[in-house]
């Protein structure tokens, strides 16, 4: 699970994003861990996609956080902009 969100508006440079498998003594609770750079000046806002898991989106600059839960459908949210960051899940 390493895509959660795409951007909601087209951006000059694409995001960047690196996944990684978790250890495997948490892969009974953890699917993954990724890291992201929207590549834009600001936080950029997201489409976060439909997913049968918890997400959970650090922004390490400061800019915003997002916990959601499993949902059938995508949402764009307000506070759902991030710059640079992490999301374990």
């Amino acid at each position: 699970m390493s895509v959660h969100a795409i951007p909601a508006a087209e951006a000059a440079a694409p995001c960047e994003s690196v996944s990684r498998a978790p250890d495997p003594r948490l892969r009974p609770y953890v699917l993954g861990y990724s890291a992201f750079r929207s590549r834009a000046d600001a936080a950029a806002g997201h489409r976060i996609l439909p997913l049968t898991a918890v997400t959970v989106v650090i922004d390490l600059t400061g800019g915003g956080r997002l916990v959601t839960g499993p949902r059938a459908d995508f949402t764009v949210d307000a506070s759902a902009a991030w710059d640079e960051g992490v999301r374990p899940g």
